[in-house]
């Protein structure tokens, strides 16, 4: 017979990023990261999460400057502006060009929140120095609002912000880099994507 719903249910919550979070929260504000998988009962899986989210071990090096992964990366960012360019009329007459906004402004907003939520959920959010006053993060909450209103007056003004902010940093990146970990990712999300959505814009608004 087929198992309950309640009891798969349960299932699927022990293996929720966000059940994690809360879960293993008090032992991150104790400074106490090394959970015994086995005594908890946890699963591959759940581990997996945790580490993913929670772990900021080993991430003290920074990506290498003109590495491999660097140049990979802006060739990838590259590339995708370049797609964009050239096919910027289809994308002008794509009748469905308007959810790729709205695509772009859920994952910068997302962005955002996932990656303030890990320093709450862990304890160590600190206003003093968590506010988000970092350019490229006021031009990527800016830059929400032009995505979602689709305002050809604000977006004159802060499509110069998506490249101001981003380019040297995606140039000069100063990150701490494990692909292994989220922590990695909001810095590709915050000023890669920002600038491709700039230009997305520019193409389609």
């Amino acid at each position: 017979p087929s198992a309950p719903f309640g009891a798969v249910l349960k299932n699927s919550l022990r293996v929720s990023p966000f059940n994690l979070f809360f879960l293993y929260r008090r032992d991150f504000q104790r400074g106490e990261y090394a959970i015994d998988n086995h005594k908890r009962g946890g699963s591959a899986m759940n581990q997996f999460w945790t580490d993913f989210f929670m772990d900021e071990s080993e991430m003290t090096g920074e990506l290498n400057l003109f590495g491999w992964e660097h140049l990979l990366l802006l060739f990838c960012t590259a590339a995708a502006a370049a797609l964009l360019f050239c096919y910027r009329d289809r994308l002008r007459g794509w009748r469905h060009r308007e959810i790729p906004r709205f695509v772009l402004a859920a994952l910068l907003f997302l962005n955002m929140a996932v990656f303030y939520g890990v320093f709450v959920v862990k304890g160590t959010y600190d206003w003093h120095i968590h506010l988000p006053l970092h350019f490229c993060f006021i031009s990527g909450f800016l830059f929400m609002a032009v995505l979602v209103s689709g305002s050809r007056r604000w977006f004159g003004v802060v499509y110069f912000f998506t490249w101001a902010g981003p380019l040297p940093a995606m140039i000069w990146p100063n990150t701490p880099t494990r692909f292994d970990r989220y922590l990695t990712y909001p810095f590709f999300i915050s000023h890669h994507l920002l600038l491709l959505a700039g230009l997305y814009c520019l193409v389609a608004l």
